[in-house]
């Protein structure tokens, strides 16, 4: 192969470094590469030294670095949104309310059906008010058979008193009948019934002003929320978000907000909370029904995350700091 001699030069034991092969080499070869070696080997030492003198300034500067791209991050602005639940109402109702006191008799519509103005939604029963339709007729019978008796008698005076009695009598029968006329409930308008009044309370006393039946014109909706009272002074009209019903998958509604927040009384507990009125911003609410409950979010300003992300916190800790220490910031 023309190779007379190979000298082959290995590290120390247990030490990395340079190997070297030669072929055929010159006679003072052995001290050139062992030269070699050496070199190799400082340069290796020089480069681990390096290595290790700025490997503590790399990692502090990396460290810096981060901590500084987070709180940058943490300053960067986002929406403030206020979340709440929500139950969907109607935008526009008609009330078929009862005049005056009555006893249900029957109840003609259920809650789903489509009415149209007149309709007979309900019927009552007044006792009293029949009684006196019956007495008025009564009397203008009486009335009537005395001013018979008075023209064949001649006597005129008392003829024209019978007479303007029972013109009395006629004006009260018709008041009568009107409010009999009127225990005949009917609806107002053309619309869905979306809430009727119970039907298995035939024959029980209602009282005056109650809602028999709320008529829906239109499939147009709001929402009643439910708001904390930390919310309650960042919401107003006309700001907007989105809401989402149970049962209603995959599918959101734009909202506007109505008005501010305002106490509502329960009639039945007394609890108070705060309630906001939005109205659901869309042409096709054709899925929707009253009732539907769900969650709503509304975008009220733009604030650092940080600041976002602790508002709750902070503001325990400003009310503790006011109670217990009477520090205000």
């Amino acid at each position: 192969t023309g190779v007379a001699e190979i000298a082959v030069m290995l590290p120390a034991a247990n030490r990395g470094g340079l190997a070297i092969i030669a072929f055929n080499p010159a006679p003072d070869a052995e001290r050139d590469l062992g030269a070699l070696q050496d070199l190799f080997a400082v340069s290796q030492r020089s480069k681990a030294t390096a290595g290790a003198v700025w490997k503590p300034y790399a990692i502090r500067t990396g460290a810096l670095a981060a901590a500084l791209a987070f709180v940058v991050f943490l300053a960067l602005p986002m929406p403030l949104k206020i979340s709440a639940t929500a139950v969907s109402a109607p935008a526009f109702a008609l009330s078929a309310t009862l005049p005056f006191e009555a006893y249900l008799r029957e109840v003609h519509v259920s809650v789903g059906d489509q009415v149209q103005e007149g309709d007979l939604l309900a019927t009552f029963a007044a006792p009293q008010l029949e009684e006196r339709r019956n007495d008025i007729v009564l009397q203008m019978r009486i009335e009537e058979l005395t001013a018979q008796t008075a023209l064949g008698q001649q006597d005129y005076a008392s003829f024209v008193l019978s007479e303007q009695k029972m013109a009395a009598q006629e004006q009260r029968l018709a008041q009568v009948e009107a409010r009999l006329d009127a225990l005949e409930l009917r609806a107002s308008g053309d619309g869905q019934i979306i809430s009727t009044i119970a039907k298995n309370i035939v024959g029980s006393f209602v009282p005056l002003g109650t809602d028999v039946a709320l008529i829906q014109p239109a499939a147009s909706f709001d929402i009643e929320m439910d708001i904390a009272r930390i919310d309650a002074p960042l919401l107003a009209k006309d700001q907007t978000g989105e809401v989402y019903f149970r049962g209603i998958a995959n599918e959101t509604y734009p909202v506007r907000v109505l008005h501010k927040a305002s106490v509502v009384t329960d009639a039945q507990t007394t609890d108070e909370r705060l309630v906001v009125r939005g109205r659901i911003m869309t042409p096709d609410a054709a899925r929707l029904t009253v009732g539907l409950s769900g969650f709503v979010k509304i975008s009220v300003d733009t604030r650092p995350r940080f600041q976002v992300w602790s508002r709750y916190v902070a503001e325990y800790l400003k009310e503790k700091a006011w109670i217990y220490l009477d520090l205000r910031f």
